[in-house]
């Protein structure tokens, strides 16, 4: 068993795939969330099947950042849909203002509330709330497309060389996908970093080891830490669970990372061949 206590990173959605894959290697991790009673229905089945922990560091204000993010839908909607405009109001300061009175007036072209003082933590909670529908609905349209990809190829392979070769396309061994999987951490990158850090650090017990699914969030880290080094081995206690084969994490590999001046080690999860 690892001695480290490993989380995701720095993300607080995880794909069933993806939880397999780090399940056989570092065991059940750390998913934070930002509301209580709003993980989503996939996540709960990882967690009652032990595969991942999910942890709130910090709880209340749960029906408010509901109704902030149904605002945030409605106003993304009119203006920008979805992703994109969260991007705007993230570039323009999303964390250096408050969000509530900037929806509302936009939504009723009204006069602008007198602002209160941001709460950081809160709008950490708000920006990784709609991060994670944004990721969980990429992912479900990232799984559809590799769906129909693969039943394409099938098609014409059946086509070309009969039913019987249909084995060839078990367990998603489907040759070069026309849909490659997008990295989700090169989305606003720099917001989800400090968001997920504002959560993190309301725990208790915060992690030394964290697992990320991004190539882009380990460029990111390694440009603000520039002791932030690749390792040649897993670390000594993930040795034998980093080196598990089979199973659902067939066709994933993990790379370390370690940052000198903070003790603490990354491992990038991705997907190979």
């Amino acid at each position: 068993m690892s001695q480290f206590t490993a989380a995701l990173f720095p993300f607080t959605f995880f794909s069933e795939e993806l939880a397999h894959a780090s399940h056989a290697r570092f065991g059940a991790i750390v998913v934070y969330q930002p509301a209580a009673g709003q993980t989503p229905a996939a996540m709960e089945r990882l967690a009652a099947d032990g595969r991942i922990v999910l942890r709130f560091p910090v709880r209340g204000d749960e029906r408010r950042l509901v109704e902030l993010a149904g605002n945030y839908r409605d106003w993304g909607e009119v203006y920008q849909k979805d992703a994109a405009a969260l991007k705007k109001i993230s570039d323009t300061g999303f964390f250096h203002k408050e969000f509530a009175p900037e929806i509302s007036t936009e939504i009723r072209r009204g006069t602008k509330p007198e602002a209160r003082a941001p709460d950081p933590v809160f709008q950490a909670r708000l920006f990784l709330f709609l991060a994670q529908e944004y990721d969980r609905q990429t992912a479900e349209l990232q799984s559809e497309l590799a769906a129909t990809d693969r039943a394409e190829q099938e098609m014409f392979f059946r086509i070309r060389g009969g039913p019987e070769q249909s084995d060839r396309f078990s367990g998603g061994n489907t040759g070069a996908s026309k849909n490659p999987v997008k990295d989700p951490g090169a989305y606003m990158t720099e917001s989800r970093l400090w968001a997920w850090h504002t959560l993190m650090a309301a725990d208790s017990d915060p992690p030394r080891f964290f697992v990320t699914s991004s190539q882009a969030v380990i460029e990111a880290v390694a440009e603000e830490d520039e002791t932030l080094r690749k390792m040649d081995d897993p670390p000594e206690a993930l040795q034998i669970m980093s080196c598990k084969a089979g199973g659902p994490d067939d066709g994933y590999k993990a790379d370390f990372y370690e940052s000198g001046n903070r003790d603490r080690i990354i491992a990038l999860l991705h997907r190979i061949g």
